[in-house]
């Protein structure tokens, strides 16, 4: 009875470091994991899906593909002092740190003055291409498109950017942003600041849906604990 017992001991010991073996494993594993995984935009659970049902997104991309609006002869698009401004852009943005790419293109765009679809579209809601925006301005997410197309030209890499619909919960009203993966964080580049922030000073802003020219992400907020 004795020796019987004896290894029950021993089986129960090595059953409990089995399982703090794999325990420690499974931490180890969900800490690699969150090391590597990209930051969560405005602290929101995100789902990903193809890119579909999105006519006006659609349209700016298929404008875009047709006939670019960014290439070399980009500055002929532009008044003679803005022309200017540009090649500079252009020619020192490799250069360039990643705060100085990012404000530099921002502040850049910027300089269009705000204006609602309805009073130049006669719509409620109208998303512009750049060379719209270039002709006539536009409203909040037309900053952020051709912010899009802009930085694309000059070599920030479309999977690092996001085109993001939010709610702006301090004035109630939809707005528009560009979001930029970069050096593990997100900045936000806004038409209502000339400097990029980095999502987590953000605390106004509600993502709804953000998306690229593959695919649309839909955003939950996370539940914080009481």
């Amino acid at each position: 009875m004795g020796l019987i017992h004896k290894n029950n001991q021993k089986a129960v010991y090595k059953i409990w470091l089995i399982f703090f073996a794999l325990l420690f494993l499974q931490q180890g594993l969900i800490s690699i994991l969150s090391a590597n995984s990209p930051p969560r935009l405005f602290g929101t659970v995100e789902f990903k899906t193809v890119l579909k049902d999105m006519p006006k997104w659609q349209r700016v991309l298929s404008a875009e593909k047709k006939n670019p609006t960014f290439t070399d002869q980009f500055h002929t698009l532009l008044p003679k002092n803005l022309a200017e401004k540009w090649q500079t852009i252009e020619k020192n943005f490799p250069s360039f740190s990643t705060q100085e790419k990012l404000k530099a293109v921002n502040m850049f765009f910027n300089q269009w003055p705000y204006r609602t679809d309805s009073s130049l579209f006669g719509l409620e809601d109208y998303w512009a291409t750049p060379k719209e925006f270039l002709k006539k301005s536009g409203d909040c997410e037309d900053y952020a498109i051709i912010k899009f197309f802009a930085l694309k030209y000059l070599g920030i890499p479309e999977e690092q950017m996001r085109i993001v619909v939010v709610k702006d919960t301090i004035r109630n009203l939809g707005h528009g942003v560009l979001a930029v993966y970069i050096d593990d964080n997100i900045y936000i580049l806004d038409n209502l600041s000339n400097t990029p922030l980095s999502h987590t000073t953000i605390r106004n802003y509600q993502p709804a849906f953000s998306l690229n020219s593959q695919f649309r992400w839909a955003h939950l907020p996370v539940k914080k604990k009481k």
